[in-house]
């Protein structure tokens, strides 16, 4: 699973991110999540401009050089599902 990163874009003050970051204990994957605080690392922010996303929380998966990713607070069995999807091709 070396090559599986899971990257949690954030901000101080999303409500959304605040209850992820609550509920990755839960995950099997809980292990992986790196939280990224976009207001403190700007060069962060490019990744999400560069894929047209302007909220948060975004989830980028990245697997065997393939990248996905999700917008927007799910409880953590759906991100769980999404990653378990992304890692299975």
């Amino acid at each position: 699973m070396s090559e599986l990163q899971i990257k949690v874009y954030t901000t101080p003050n999303c409500g959304g991110c605040k209850m992820l970051k609550g509920q990755v204990e839960k995950s099997k994957y809980k292990e992986i999540f790196e939280f990224i605080d976009v207001t403190t690392r700007p060069e962060e922010k490019k990744v999400l401009d560069s894929n047209g996303i302007a909220s948060v929380p975004a989830i980028f998966v990245n697997y065997k050089g393939r990248s996905e990713y999700l917008i927007g607070f799910r409880p953590i069995n759906v991100i769980d599902d999404f990653i378990t999807e992304c890692i299975r091709y």
